[in-house]
This record gives structure tokens, sequence and C-alpha cells, in this order.
């Protein structure tokens, strides 16, 4: 049997370790723990659709976590608020169950809110409301007339308000109605 000079196994020997490594990362990452980059929400006559993952009634942080991955960080309170810095989404959660109430994606920055739970960027996936697809200049009037069914009036809230189905909508737009800062949306009770 040949030896191994002291040259060659300065080279095998890293090479085994990076193959090998290679090989015990290639195994996938748990649904908790993958990262999404683009993140597609799709509602279609009152039903929720996030990444190919359909959801039911009531909405549970689990199909989250396994549509846009695990939040990045959670700040508790009557309810937990869920947020993903860099897909511009926060959930708001049940503290004592897995149920999530509402959840908004945020497409700009409202100069009202100052809150610490705000995602620290912006959506910047797809959305789509019933085939109307949404970016952070579509205006209220555009909204009104694709989305009629949804019946658009001033909440006191400030923000647009539509419900369709069992799913209601809220957006909020500047002083304009043409630029989103965020929307809204939840099960109607």
């Amino acid at each position: 049997m040949k030896k191994l000079s002291a040259k060659h196994n300065a080279f095998v020997i890293p090479f085994l370790i990076i193959v090998f490594s290679a090989f015990l990362f290639s195994f996938s990452v748990p649904s908790s723990k993958k990262k999404v980059k683009k993140v597609k929400i799709e509602i279609k006559n009152g039903g929720l659709k996030i990444n190919k993952n359909e959801f039911i009634s009531p909405w549970s942080h689990n199909r989250f976590i396994h549509a846009i991955g695990k939040e990045d960080r959670v700040d508790p309170g009557v309810n937990d608020i869920c947020t993903y810095d860099k897909l511009g989404i926060i959930l708001y959660k049940s503290p004592s169950s897995d149920e999530v109430s509402d959840f908004n994606i945020y497409m700009g920055n409202d100069p009202s809110e100052d809150y610490s739970f705000i995602p620290k960027g912006r959506f910047r996936g797809l959305l789509i409301i019933d085939g109307l697809k949404f970016s952070s200049n579509t205006s209220l009037e555009e909204v009104k007339k694709k989305l009629p069914d949804y019946n658009f009036t001033k909440s006191v809230i400030g923000a647009w308000r539509g419900e369709y189905n069992n799913l209601y909508v809220y957006i909020q737009y500047d002083e304009t109605d043409k630029n989103i800062y965020w929307f809204s949306f939840g099960i109607k009770d």
C-alpha cells in the first residue's frame, strides 16, 4: 500500500471535510427555519392562499410558518404580534392558541404609525385580490372599480374597509388615496 505525502494529505483532508459538510447541509431545512424571499398572497372569493398554501378558518399560526417561515420577532400582549421584518408582514396571534385573527402587509411608511412591531422592510411580493394585482400605487378608484363586491367604505380608523364572503380587508392610503401604506386582512366574526 502506497503512503500519501504530507502535501497530498494537506489537500485530501480539507477536501473530505468540505464534501462531508456539504452532504450534511444538503438535507432540507425544516419549514420553521426556512427563509422565504418572495411571498405570493392570493385572495379569491374570500379564501386565502399564501405561496400555494391554502388556509381554512380559523387561520393557523403553524400554517403561516409553513407558508412563509418563522417570524423574526414577537411582541407579546393581548395579541402576540409576530413580525416578519424582511417580508413586510405582521400577524396578530392569540397568546393562548395557534389562531391568527388577522395579518397586515406593509407596502409603504405610514407617518402616523411609529410602533416597535412595524416591519423594518416592506412587502415586495405579489398580492392579488380576486384577480386585481396590487402595488403600492394601486389607486382607491381602481380598487372600487375592479372589486365592487367588497363595497369599500371609509372606516372610523381612517382606512378603507371592504368585505366579501367571510373576509374583511382594510387598506390604508395616503391623503391622495393613490399610495398604499398597508393592508389588514381578517375573518369576519
